[in-house]
């Protein structure tokens, strides 16, 4: 058997909205054709636009508590449609093309169902498939444990096939195609003033992709950067467009990105008493899906500690519950609760453009002058974020992306950059 070289392999992923339709696949069929002509391909592909959804709202029909390998069981069904259609488009345009699932090519993760890890990936049997294939479509998302059992990924999970297969097979890069032209310093379909990074290095892109840049799942990244293999994030409706390319690079400007994420709601309460180990409690109490992301405590006049506690995951109903649980477990005064807000976050390029005071103090000025209230600020050391009412989440964003570019033209010193 002839050994295939890793510059003669491209390895590409298509997601949903790519492979929504059979016109949308067979426009992925034609830049696969055209990629193949100068290589041998994998194809990573999930399930046609938002089929999966479909799935799980079915099986929510069938039982209010579904067992989760009979989940990954019925969900892995969608994106192996999607690779049997692909295939069969790719072989009428004479490229011969052969689809697998996970399980056929030998992904091995572990067990735990509807979130697995992959442990292994059979290289040998990828590299006999791309000798007798010139294109295998494979099915992302999904695996297979060591006893046979079908698993998933989790949400996102086929950005992770494609990078875990791209490093088994040593190639150079992954090409990740989506809808949008790459990784922008915002959501280009909320800020319109929004610019393309041609570079972005891996530790700013994960903190992106965990603050709300839905563009590539952070699995995928973290994955990517512990193999050092790049990722070009590209658009399939505008394939000649090079798109943002993830590597080790660093970045001179000082600011990455800005994100918005919903879902997140503050507790303020008055203790009785002093409470030392307050934060334990606080996480203790965080239902499933939650989690506590900060706390403010201060001293009030009557000197009686006051908390201001922000946390993740939470809809109205459920941050009522937590206040109630909160009121129940600690010696409370009096507790009010938010209504569900956003969480905007500055993402800085890194850790030596650390949040500065000037920074801090610029974004309170900007949403200030707006009428928009500031309900909660929080710092780490590459980001700073605020959470502001939901209504006006979407006009901090784009109040925030223009004003802090503004300021790093009005601020040599300072350097701060959108761009």
């Amino acid at each position: 058997m002839r050994v295939i070289r890793q510059n003669e392999i491209s390895v590409l992923k298509f997601g949903g909205t790519s492979v929504k339709t059979p016109a949308r696949m067979k426009n992925v069929a034609e830049i696969v054709a055209k990629c193949a002509s100068g290589s041998k391909v994998i194809v990573v592909v999930s399930a046609m636009g938002h089929h999966t959804d479909e799935l799980v709202n079915l099986a929510s029909e069938c039982s209010n508590n579904p067992i989760q390998r009979e989940m990954d069981v019925l969900l892995a069904t969608g994106e192996q449609q999607s690779i049997a259609l692909l295939s069969i488009i790719l072989n009428d345009l004479g490229v011969k093309t052969r689809s697998f699932t996970g399980a056929q090519l030998g992904i091995i993760t572990e067990s735990n169902f509807g979130n697995a890890e992959i442990l292994q990936i059979n290289r040998k049997r990828i590299e006999t498939a791309l000798e007798e294939y010139q294109v295998i479509v494979v099915a992302g998302f999904q695996g297979v444990t060591t006893d046979g059992d079908i698993t998933t990924l989790g949400r996102g999970g086929s950005d992770t096939s494609a990078v875990a297969l791209a490093a088994a097979i040593g190639a150079q890069t992954c090409d990740i195609y989506t809808d949008v032209d790459g990784i922008f310093t915002a959501d280009p379909n909320k800020v319109p003033g929004a610019t393309l990074h041609e570079q972005i290095g891996y530790a700013e892109c994960l903190e992106l992709a965990l603050n709300g840049a839905q563009v590539i799942h952070p699995r995928a990244v973290r994955l990517a950067q512990n193999n050092g293999l790049a990722i070009r994030v590209r658009n399939t409706f505008n394939p000649e467009n090079l798109g943002t390319l993830i590597n080790g690079y660093q970045s001179q400007t000082e600011i990455a990105g800005i994100t918005t994420s919903s879902g997140f709601g503050t507790v303020d309460l008055t203790l009785e008493t002093p409470v030392c180990d307050w934060q334990n409690t606080v996480s203790e109490l965080c239902l499933s899906g939650q989690s506590y992301t900060g706390g403010n405590l201060k001293t009030q006049s009557n000197d009686l500690p006051a908390l201001s506690l922000a946390f993740a995951g939470v809809n109205e109903n459920t941050l009522s519950e937590l206040a109630t649980s909160i009121a129940r477990a600690l010696p409370i005064r009096n507790l009010n609760w938010s209504e569900v807000l956003h969480r905007i976050t500055i993402i800085f390029s890194s850790e030596t453009h650390a949040v500065s005071p000037y920074m801090k103090e610029r974004m309170r000025s900007i949403l200030n002058d707006a009428n928009i209230e500031i309900k909660f600020i929080q710092t780490t050391k590459t980001s700073l974020s605020c959470l502001v009412a939901s209504q006006n989440a979407e006009r901090a964003l784009n109040l925030l992306h223009q004003g802090l570019h503004d300021f790093a033209v009005e601020t040599p010193r300072q350097q701060v950059s959108i761009a």
